[in-house]
């Protein structure tokens, strides 16, 4: 009874402030991630590895086009959502490598498109933190864009979930991110700092600042848990 009641003022309310349109989206259901994936996200997959292993920077656009029809075949995918988000951000962050681009205003577009397709991967996978990581990169990246400090402060403040997910992973994205500054800059030097955290989480200790000799601790790799992107 106290939950059709509960139910009961929650839909009341929701009619007072919003109407039948508030009511609507708010009634609407989430958007769930498909329990498999298609033949085509499949072989799209490995269209993306080649392009990136092989640093094809220039068949960027041959491979978000095939991974956007393989999305739009089934927008409910991650893995492939996070796939265009990470080719979009690889032409942004390379544009200099293109003549052409590092001019164009129209690059920005890559970072709002990123952004939305990490949106859809943290949507449909947010225990993924690699996805949230980026997703929050690209908030902070937006805000400088469009110089909104609120949107700026949101990604700021995502990032550290995201690097309290996976510090091993996501110290790195926060520091790459904040590499773009003025070397002067406060932000720039919390980005160094949190390579050198990188390092640390990794190794178990504080590694020496002024003597980083990682070769005493190569024998550590592993390629599973948390620690293999070491």
């Amino acid at each position: 009874m106290r939950a059709r009641t509960l139910v009961s003022v929650v839909l009341a309310v929701g009619m007072l402030a919003g109407g039948c349109a508030a009511l609507a989206v708010w009634s609407a259901p989430e958007k769930a991630p498909s329990p498999e994936r298609t033949a085509l996200a499949v072989r799209v997959d490995g269209l993306f590895w080649q392009t990136l292993h092989g640093g094809e920077f220039q068949k960027i656009p041959e491979a978000l086009t095939a991974l956007k029809a393989a999305y739009l075949e089934n927008p409910n995918d991650a893995v492939t959502a996070a796939h265009i988000g990470w080719m979009h951000v690889w032409r942004l962050a390379e544009r200099a490598r293109l003549a052409s681009e590092p001019r164009d205003p129209g690059i920005t577009d890559h970072a709002v498109l990123a952004r939305k397709y990490f949106e859809e991967a943290v949507r449909l996978n947010p225990r993924e933190a690699r996805y949230l990581g980026f997703y929050a990169s690209l908030l902070m990246t937006e805000g400088a864009i469009h110089k909104d400090e609120k949107l700026r402060r949101r990604g700021y403040y995502t990032m550290r979930e995201a690097v309290a997910a996976w510090p091993e992973f996501n110290y790195f994205t926060a520091g790459y991110g904040f590499s773009t500054q003025p070397h002067d800059s406060p932000r720039f030097r919390e980005g160094l700092e949190y390579q050198w955290l990188t390092l640390d989480v990794c190794v178990g200790e504080k590694v020496d600042r002024a003597n980083p000799d990682f070769a005493k601790y190569m024998r550590r790799e592993t390629k599973e848990g948390p620690k293999r992107v070491c």
